[in-house]
Parts: structure tokens; sequence; C-alpha cells
């Protein structure tokens, strides 16, 4: 995926801010194993959202520990975007949050997307958002 708009048509996007105890803990969280049990989620986003498969050429995913939540929410969305999810990510105490996961709805499987934590990481799902492109 090359940015947030696709060609002059509506695009709306899953959006998730979290804060992991280090850009190797993100990586782990979303590093993909395949087995031969189809029932086995891929990684832990995957078990955190409630399926066991989604097509990452659809996920957009950033780390970085210096820009806080504003600064991620900024390079991936369009600008009339980021400050309704920066607010929505200060509202739960994430505005220095240091990982961002962004899906595109149209192409995603995650239907049902939720928040999650772990002993190492929050994640909050902020919303979908949409862009006229």
């Amino acid at each position: 995926m090359s940015g947030p708009l696709l060609h002059d048509r509506l695009v709306e996007f899953r959006v998730w801010v979290g804060h992991f105890s280090s850009e190797a803990r993100f990586q782990q969280y979303l590093s993909e194993t395949y087995t031969d049990d189809r029932s086995v989620p891929i990684n832990e986003f995957a078990a955190d959202q409630g399926i066991v498969f989604y097509d990452h050429d659809w996920v957009e995913r950033h780390f970085d520990r210096t820009q806080g939540a504003k600064g991620l929410l900024t390079a991936v969305l369009v600008p009339a975007m980021v400050p309704h999810a920066a607010a929505a990510a200060s509202s739960v105490g994430l505005e220095n949050a240091n990982a961002l996961i962004l899906e595109l709805t149209s192409e995603g499987r995650i239907t049902e997307p939720r928040s999650a934590t772990g002993p190492d990481y929050k994640l909050h799902f902020l919303g979908t958002y949409t862009a006229n492109g």
C-alpha cells in the first residue's frame, strides 16, 4: 500500500496505536508464523483481533519512540484525519504511543477490531477513519 489514498475513491482505514516495551517486541507481536493447523493465528495481533489470518499487504505498521501518537498518525494519515485520531489516542492515555497499525478496510479481514493489552504492550483501536481520495 503506498500512502493513504487510492485513486479518487472513498477509503476507510482502521487505526490502532499502542505502546510496546521495545521495537523488537513490536516486531515480534506482528511476526507471522504459518503452520499446517489453519486454526492457529498467524501472530499475536491476529489472535488479539479474534482472527487467524489477515493480509499483511493491506496493513501498515510503524514504530517510533520519539514522535508520540500525533507524529505516528501524521506520518500515515491524510491531514484531516489526524486531529480526530490524535484526540482519540489522548483520551485513552496514549499520546506517547510508540506503535501504529493501520489497515485498509476495503481489503481487510479484521471485521471486529478491538483493543488489546499484554504484559509488555497496550494496543488501542482508535476507530475507522474515512478519506475521500
